[in-house]
């Protein structure tokens, strides 16, 4: 997640590895789920939510949100 274009280039950070197929779904939610809660303001994009935060943050609010 996160990277960036144009003057804010970044490489993205891997969030997760080895996720079994059935599991994908519920983390994209739930990853999605944390952003819309917990982003700045509703004019927060979603590479700018997971720029400011850490992978280990971005984890825990994932599986959080997931309720896996």
């Amino acid at each position: 997640v996160g990277g960036g274009w144009g003057k804010d280039q970044r490489i993205g950070q891997l969030l997760f590895t080895g996720v079994p197929a059935d599991e994908v779904a519920p983390l994209l939610r739930g990853l999605l789920t944390a952003y819309l809660q917990q982003r700045s303001s509703k004019e927060e994009f979603f590479v700018q939510f997971v720029n400011r935060k850490s992978v280990a943050e971005l984890r825990e609010m994932t599986k959080a949100c997931a309720l896996l």
